[in-house]
């Protein structure tokens, strides 16, 4: 199984369990994928917005990308889902619930919150 595969189960068992009504709406109102979803998600917001509007935090990114892997980038998009559950919940249309997830989502977490305490580094937080 590719690696992408794994993650994407990962993220699968992640929603059913934890968020379930996020999981139900995007594969069963939405009718779409998770795979498209997300995979937009990291290639839009990481690659493509990210590095545009916030190239520090891209870099730094990168760098927690070369040292931890993919992994990553599943690790921050259920950290995402978990701080903007209540709001995502509270978009009434379809089209624009995937839009923010697959557009928005990483822009609004990463203007509220440092990436330490994404990636709950506790060191990080202590010098700070």
């Amino acid at each position: 199984m590719s690696k992408c595969r794994a993650h994407l189960e990962f993220l699968t068992n992640f929603l059913q369990s934890t968020f379930p009504e996020i999981y139900d709406r995007i594969i069963y109102e939405c009718d779409i994928d998770l795979a498209a979803v997300f995979t937009s998600t990291v290639i839009t917001a990481f690659v493509g917005d990210l590095q545009s509007v916030f190239p520090d935090t891209a870099k730094h990114i990168f760098d927690v990308f070369l040292c931890d892997g993919e992994c990553l980038i599943f690790i921050l998009i259920t950290k995402f889902i978990t701080l903007q559950h209540d709001h995502m919940l509270e978009i009434e249309e379809d089209a624009d619930f995937l839009k923010y997830i697959m557009y928005q989502l990483t822009k609004d977490c990463l203007e509220k919150y440092k990436m330490w305490e994404l990636l709950e580094l506790e060191d990080k937080k202590a010098a700070n």
